[in-house]
């Protein structure tokens, strides 16, 4: 396989990794049809699941 067509394997699997990842989070429907994944940083999508993550932990009471 050359690079070139491993350049693209490797573009659509992370835009669907990240499309999985960001419409997961939360467990609410997010359309991502406007948005260019290649222009996504990992680093941001980890982020907002891990901050998604946080709002939805019952909070304990005082």
């Amino acid at each position: 396989m050359d690079s070139a067509s491993l350049l693209e394997v490797y573009r659509r699997d992370r835009r669907a990794l990240l499309g999985f990842v960001l419409s997961s989070a939360g467990g609410r429907a997010v359309d991502l049809s406007c948005v260019d994944l290649d222009d996504v940083s990992a680093d941001y999508a980890l982020d907002y699941v891990a901050s998604e993550a946080c709002s939805l932990t019952p909070q304990q009471p005082p």
